[in-house]
Formats: C-alpha cells, structure tokens, sequence
C-alpha cells in the first residue's frame, strides 16, 4: 500500500498557504477601506469650516446696456483674510487626502470602490479649488472633474451606501438645490463636474476654453438646473474676451 502521508502533508501545506493568502488579502482590504473612510471623514472636516468661513457682503452692479444685475467681481465670496488663514492652517491636509486617493487607485481597493473614490476626489476639489489659486490644484481639478464625467457614463457604476450616507450632510444637502430633482444622481453630479470645469477655466482665463465647456453644460445636460447659469456665463465669458482682445 502506498504511503499517503506525503500526499497529506502537501494539501495541508496548500490549504495553509491558501489561508495565509485570503487572510492577508482581507487584511490589506480592510486597512484600504479604513483609509478611504478616514479619508472621506477628512473631507467632510475640511467642507465644514470651509463652510464656517463668513462670505463678504455682496454688492451688485447694473449692466447699463442689459437688463440685467451681475456681482462686483472684486467683492464675491469667503472673506479672503480668513480663508487664506484656513488655507494656511489646513495646506498639508488637502495633498494628503489627494495623495490617499490616488494611493488606493493603484491597489486591488479600485476594483470595488472606483466610483467612490473618484467621487470623493470630485469633491475635494470643489472645495480645494476655491481656496487656492495655484494653477496646478486648478488644472488637476479639470483633470479630477474630466475623469469623473467619463466613469459617470457607464452604468455599471454605482456609489456605495456608506459613501452616500456619509457625505449626506457634507455633499448632498448643500449641493442638493443645484440638482434637478427629475435626472439621476449620476446626471446631477457629471453637470455639476462640468460646471466646474468651466469655471476653472474661467478663473484661469481660459475664457473660450471656458465658452465650450459651459455649451458642453447646455448640451449635455439641458434639463439640469445649472443649464440657465452656464447660459450667463457664456455672456459673461465673451464680454471678458473682448474686453481681452481690446
């Protein structure tokens, strides 16, 4: 009779190393998911007092030739002082963040949360691009926006309910009234990511650059609520660019 020891000895030497494998998987998956989570905790954190910031008084401006009211360019927005002190206080946690993401998008984490990932980034950027001025965070946010926009055409994606349930009163409730209540998440949000495209571009005084992205806004997404302001911007847009060219 044949000695089957040997035989036994190897599947158990299989099934262990089978183990180990499947244990250090789950485990690297779990310090992933930690990662991503604290990441997104930290976004929230950063909305926030980006949040708390006070806006200054705005004044308004009638055009003399249109019917129509725009702001004072130099007086919109967060107080500059105390948002060039956050930014300050809070610099090296914005590259960090990004630098998180980016790191999960090169592990086996990306298979799973692809969306989420790029969704967060998405929203980094919105806020981190209105609190720096430094062209490379403003052309990565293109590049953040852009990526997103293509992910955002297939289907198959879907963010997960943790994702959604933990930026609801970051994300969502404030974005809530730029969305039309008849068009999906998905479409809501690659508008919104177009919009902000267009806006960098503008704030680099990209101005047609600018123009075609905010048609892109009107033609793509038509029924979306930020359709009518990508429409002003337009007008706004060419009268900067032939002041430009003046």
């Amino acid at each position: 009779m044949k000695n089957r020891y040997p035989q036994k000895k190897l599947y158990i030497l299989v099934l262990m190393i089978a183990l180990i494998f499947t244990a250090t998987c789950y485990f690297r998956h779990t310090e992933e998911e930690k990662l991503f989570k604290k990441s997104v905790k930290q976004i929230n954190y950063l909305f926030f007092r980006y949040k708390k910031i006070p806006n200054n008084p705005v004044e308004f401006k009638a055009m003399p030739d249109k019917n129509r009211i725009i702001y004072k360019a130099n007086n919109v927005g967060k107080n500059k002082d105390e948002l060039r002190l956050f930014y300050k206080e809070t610099a090296e946690r914005w590259v960090s963040i990004d630098n998180n993401l980016l790191k999960l998008s090169r592990t086996e984490f990306l298979s799973d949360w692809e969306y989420d990932i790029k969704f967060c980034r998405f929203f980094l950027y919105i806020i981190w691009t209105n609190v720096n001025v430094d062209k490379n965070v403003l052309k990565n946010g293109i590049d953040v926006h852009r990526d997103l926009i293509t992910i955002l055409s297939e289907s198959k994606y879907k963010l997960h309910t943790w994702t959604k349930e933990e930026t609801k009163t970051s994300f969502w409730s404030n974005f809530n009234s730029l969305f039309n209540p008849n068009l999906s998440d998905k479409e809501n949000i690659a508008a919104l990511s177009q919009m902000q495209i267009a806006t960098i571009q503008l704030r680099l005084n990209e101005f047609k650059s600018a123009i075609n992205s905010y048609q892109k806004v009107i033609n793509n997404y038509p029924m979306s609520r930020l359709a009518e302001n990508a429409r002003l911007q337009i007008d706004v847009c060419n009268e900067l660019l032939q002041s430009d060219q003046q």
